[in-house]
């Protein structure tokens, strides 16, 4: 009868006449009366809305979907032509819910061995429709509001509910929580019927739109998983179960044609959606194409959407690895073997890139709106498995192994690389007790834009201590406050005339590669980048530059380069909990575990300092102020950080006080700041005494002295560029990094220096290179005056050793060429010593 009935059916709709007009009465007067009646008694159930005749049409659909070579198929065709529609309901739903789920699902991954006793109060509230979510929690009555614009859980249409529903009835088998799941998926099924899509753009405001990527490849993926756990849930029926498949289907052909948004994570949770149902319904007539294609983008979203070997174009580190985190798991799933071999290598240097900039405590620094707290299962352990990398499961499980060849690699691990992304992170170990320092250096990127150019975040002694401030969710149904952190005066910058680091109205260089200088090598790192505040009409540059004696301290060089007066503020902000208070030498941060930080800052004319913790009052800014409107963030001062990311202590839906070391006042230009953080080790502290020492007939240039209780003293004599041409790059600095035991030189840095000057000269070293020099020169012990040189890899060669005096005395065989290359250490020492 169904058969029958459907074919009938087909028949009528081969017809040639308009959509709505009659069939031609010559060919009604042509059929024989049984078939007329047939013809009538349909046409008049469809017109009518009873739910068998609403049933009718969507198997038929379904059907028609399937692969005709497929199992699915041939069980139906098996069928006798005399067979109800209820045994085609049967055979149909016996075979999809037969179907051997995957050990991983894409969202709801099974929890495991059950649990009896397992207890979520999500769950029982859910079954009431009261849905929690990261948003927070709300009470809906028996409808849920799909189309809602003043909705206040924007996730609701992506079934955020559905990741505990399914857990608790995993662990107890009550079928009140199948049921919950079955009744809001039917809901949807019946109030969202896919007509109404193409009313909408995937992009259209998620407010209103249940089709907005954001929740369709989430709902799609969850959907899926559920199905899985609901294979032999009484409270699923088969026909409810059909119902739900084909809406799976029509969703994926949906979103098929309009997948791509871009160099965006959402053009790539659009391919894991089209990917996880071609690849769990391959019966679709469909899913091989789908497959094909959404693999095929795949590859060429790894080689677009990612720079080479590094982060998403976006340049949000969060957004990067959460990114990176969707193409794994579509690495783990391909089938083909010629595509796993094209995506591995390029997956592993990304991964390596992500894990190159992690935080001793197996965070990621949160430039941009999102953040990752804790890689260890997300990124290390999972990679690990897949690409057979024992180094990266030690670093999750126990760092103190990892190799000790790799055990101070900073990142970028090789000296001024061609580096697009513009991140760098200085370390002196892996262990969650590490010294570690990050820099935002690069280009603004594509989206989720933060004023963080040049900012920094500082570890240590097992504690974060200067951090970028992050986000809070964009919105919530919880109380606040939400400050938008976007500005570049919350993070840790320098501010000019008012005037904080923006993105500017030229847009253009959000993918421009800057010219940044980059030296790391076992004894110490050096970074150098540089911000106009030209693009918002001050004529002033900023460069700031980091030197990082591995194992001990970090120097800060800020210089401004312009002319006149300028009001100026710089601001360090500190984590939640840290306090931070005036000490003897400059302010001294103390985090929860102990763990100090001290921070002196020295210039060449003092600006005020102050510690402000969760000021209300909003400071001028001229970051623009582009953003959806859904955000319900409210502006505010300085001192507060935000914790959106994964599995924080602190809430993500505020912003939280935190205090920001700011210093500030009206100062001429050009003017130099240089700041010593020592960190502590194992809790102790012992930071040198810091002296800046002026040159007032050479702006820029200075001696730093560190004097340390152990009778050590550190000297740093620079000799900043002078911008005399506004049309041409600023000049690089040049410096000199001197440790002395007593009066003994014993270490020597050069930093793109050919000279060693009078600080140096007082002491009877007089070091002179017939070209810029970048290394180090380190007395050998035993050995009367014998020092041994490494050079650099940002070196293209060795240059020439012109003299190198210490007390008069020529110490080693200077005025001849130096053998050897960069990269290797070299005995100096004269022959007939």
């Amino acid at each position: 009868m169904y058969r029958a009935l459907a074919r009938l059916s087909a028949s009528v709709h081969a017809l040639p006449c308009r959509r709505g007009a009659r069939p031609p009465r010559a060919v009604l007067a042509a059929l024989p009366f049984a078939t007329v009646f047939l013809l009538f008694a349909t046409v008049v159930l469809a017109a009518v809305p009873t739910a068998r005749a609403q049933e009718t049409p969507w198997l038929s659909e379904l059907a028609g979907r399937l692969e005709a070579d497929s199992p699915a198929s041939r069980l139906l065709a098996e069928l006798p032509e005399s067979a109800a529609r209820a045994d085609s309901i049967r055979v149909l739903a016996r075979y999809f819910r037969g179907k051997q789920p995957p050990e991983r699902l894409w969202v709801i991954n099974w929890p495991g061995e059950r649990q009896a006793d397992y207890v979520d109060e999500r769950a029982d509230k859910a079954v009431d429709h009261l849905i929690t979510d990261r948003q927070g929690e709300e009470q809906y009555g028996d409808t849920l509001p799909w189309y809602s614009a003043d909705k206040l859980l924007n996730t609701l249409s992506r079934f955020p509910h559905f990741d505990y529903l399914a857990q608790t009835y995993y662990h107890t088998g009550d079928e009140r929580y199948a049921g919950a799941m079955v009744r809001d998926m039917l809901d949807f099924v019946e109030h969202v019927p896919i007509e109404k899509a193409d009313m909408y753009h995937v992009q259209v405001d998620l407010r209103i739109n249940p089709w907005n990527w954001v929740l369709l490849q989430w709902r799609v993926k969850r959907w899926v998983d559920v199905l899985y756990y609901l294979n032999d849930s009484p409270s699923l029926s088969d026909e409810e179960y059909l119902r739900i498949l084909l809406h799976i289907q029509q969703e994926t052909e949906w979103v098929v044609p309009r997948k791509v948004l871009g160099l965006h994570n959402g053009t790539l949770g659009n391919l894991t959606a089209i990917l996880y149902v071609s690849t769990a319904f391959p019966e679709f007539a469909s899913a091989a194409d789908w497959y094909q294609e959404a693999a095929a983008f795949y590859l060429a979203f790894l080689d677009t959407a990612f720079y080479p070997g590094e982060f998403l174009v976006e340049l949000t580190i969060g957004y990067s690895e959460g990114t990176l985190l969707l193409c794994l798991d579509i690495f783990d799933r391909l089938q083909h073997d010629a595509l796993r071999e094209q995506a591995g290598e390029k997956l592993e240097r990304l991964v390596d890139a992500h894990v190159g900039v992690m935080k001793p405590n197996r965070s990621l620094p949160r430039y941009g709106d999102h953040g990752a707290y804790d890689i260890r299962d997300r990124l290390l352990r999972k990679s690990a498995a897949l690409f057979g990398r024992p180094d990266l499961a030690l670093l999750a499980d126990d760092p103190e192994r990892v190799d000790a060849k790799v055990a101070t690699r900073s990142f970028p691990p090789e000296s001024d690389p061609y580096f697009l992304s513009g991140y760098y992170a200085m370390r002196d170990g892996w262990s969650e007790s590490a010294n570690y320092l990050s820099m935002d250096a690069g280009p603004y990127g594509t989206n989720h834009h933060h004023g963080d150019k040049l900012s920094i975040t500082v570890s240590g002694d097992g504690a974060e201590f200067i951090v970028d401030p992050g986000t809070s969710l964009y919105q919530s149904i919880s109380p606040g406050p939400r400050i938008d952190l976007r500005p570049g005066y919350h993070h840790n910058v320098v501010t000019v005339d008012g005037v904080d680091v923006n993105t500017g109205w030229d847009r253009h260089y959000g993918f421009d590669v800057l010219d940044n200088r980059w030296v790391t090598n076992p004894t110490y790192d050096f970074l150098e980048g540089v911000y106009e505040f030209r693009n918002s009409l001050v004529d002033v540059i900023w460069r700031r530059s980091v030197f990082f004696r591995k194992g001990e301290y970090w120097i800060v060089v800020d210089a401004l380069h312009g002319d006149g007066e300028h009001v100026v503020e710089s601001n360090l902000q500190f984590m939640i909990d840290v306090a931070v208070e005036q000490s003897a030498g400059g302010y001294l941060a103390t985090a929860k575990n102990g763990a100090r930080l001290d921070v002196q800052r020295l210039e060449s004319s003092a600006l005020a300092a102050q510690v402000v913790t969760g000021d209300l009052e909003p400071n001028p800014s001229t970051f623009l102020y582009q953003y959806p409107t859904f955000v319900d963030w409210t502006r505010g001062g300085r001192g507060w950080v935000g914790t959106f990311g994964n599995e924080s202590p602190y809430p993500p839906t505020q912003s939280h006080p935190a205090p920001a070391l700011v210093y500030s006042g009206s100062t001429k230009l050009p003017h130099y700041a240089v700041t010593v953080l020592t960190p502590s080790r194992d809790g102790e502290l012992a930071p040198p005494v810091a002296r800046l020492i002026l040159d007032d007939e050479a702006p820029g240039t200075f001696v730093l002295e560190l004097s340390f209780d152990d009778g050590r003293t550190d000297i740093l004599e620079w000799r900043g560029a002078e911008w005399t041409d506004r049309w041409s790059a600023l000049p690089k600095d040049s410096a000199v990094w001197t440790r002395k035991a007593g009066d003994r030189p014993e270490e020597i840095v050069m930093l793109n220096a050919s000279w060693t000057g009078q600080a140096l000269a007082a002491h009877g070293v007089d070091l002179v290179f017939d070209a810029p020099f970048e290394g180090v020169l380190r007395r050998l012990p035993n050995r009367a005056n014998g020092w041994s040189l490494y050079g650099d890899t940002i070196l293209d060669a060795m240059p020439g050793l012109r003299h190198f005096l210490i007390g008069g005395e020529a110490a080693t065989r200077a005025g001849q060429s130096v053998p050897g290359s960069p990269g290797e250490w070299i005995d100096l020492t004269r022959e007939d010593r």
